[in-house]
């Protein structure tokens, strides 16, 4: 499996790839996979990091770090990898999304899991590996992701 190979989730997989049905993958296809867990998102005109922080579930701290904006906002069309960031559902149309915060009024803390990746960003690459042909045979014959 492509995850436990890269030890990064399933999801993570889909995400960077905007695949819905892994059964429509084929050999030798062209597949983004992120160096870590999370979401890899395109910057917009005027983005604001903590606004894709409460959005994915992740961290702007770690967002930043990871990034390497020191503060700095996004260029538009940058590549981002929002770590551990978590793509929300779909909404049927008409539902009104509220954001979930604790019972002080914010969103959760930074967890430990998030604390790690702040210490290994500096040391991994910050670059989304292109993997050609990673998806083999095994994926062709049911083999998930």
């Amino acid at each position: 499996m492509l995850s436990s190979k890269y030890n990064i989730t399933t999801d993570t997989i889909k995400w960077a790839n905007d695949i819905t049905d892994e059964n429509s993958l084929q050999p030798n296809s062209e597949l983004t996979i992120l160096p870590i867990n999370g979401i890899l998102y395109v910057a917009k005109e005027n983005e604001d990091i903590a606004a894709l922080a409460q959005k994915y579930q992740s961290n702007a701290s770690l967002i930043e770090s990871f990034n390497g904006l020191e503060g700095k906002a996004p260029e538009v069309g940058t590549k981002l990898i929002i770590p551990d960031g978590i793509k929300p559902a779909p909404q049927p149309a008409g539902y009104s999304n509220i954001a979930t915060t604790n019972i002080f009024g914010s969103t959760p803390a930074m967890g430990s899991s998030a604390r790690a990746l702040v210490v290994m960003a500096t040391v991994m690459a910050r670059s989304v590996h292109m993997v050609r042909g990673a998806v083999d045979q095994s994926l062709a014959t049911g083999a998930m992701l």
